[in-house]
């Protein structure tokens, strides 16, 4: 399947919250500046972990997507990056949801419970981004067909 790349700020997506670059409060005291990043995000739980996330360039191709019982809140830093959204009945996936959207470096994105999504590919050489999640498994489900960049 063959799905359009959309900038995350031109996409409907349910289930999920952006803040774009440069959209957060920024506090100035003497030797130091806090820029505070405005999407707030409850979890279930708070007993949560943060990690770098990082990936390579690669053939934009995506065969699976995954969802969590918890919210997850990226914030990417580096790089361009293209992730994989759709919605789901159940287990079974609703291909007319899908989009590809361009991820910019500034952006900060929360998948709610239960959305589906995917680990980035980079459109540059590499990605970065600062994750914020409760511990949680990954339910993965095999997509029928393999989505590719148009």
């Amino acid at each position: 399947m063959k799905l359009k790349i959309v900038n995350i700020e031109e996409a409907d997506l349910k289930d999920v919250r952006v803040a774009l670059p440069n959209t957060g409060s920024v506090l100035r005291r003497g030797n130091f500046e806090w820029t505070a990043f405005p999407v707030e995000t409850v979890f279930k739980t708070n007993r949560l972990i943060s990690g770098l996330l990082e990936g390579w360039h690669r053939m934009i191709e995506f065969d699976t997507v995954e969802y969590h019982d918890d919210a997850e809140n990226f914030l990417f830093f580096e790089g361009v990056s293209l992730m994989l959204f759709c919605d789901r009945e159940g287990d079974r996936l609703l291909p007319e949801s899908m989009q590809l959207v361009r991820i910019m470096p500034g952006t900060q994105v929360e998948v709610k419970a239960g959305k589906c999504h995917y680990v980035p590919i980079p459109e540059t050489d590499r990605f970065r981004a600062y994750v914020v999640t409760p511990l949680q498994e990954s339910i993965l489900i095999p997509l029928a067909e393999s989505v590719v960049a148009e």
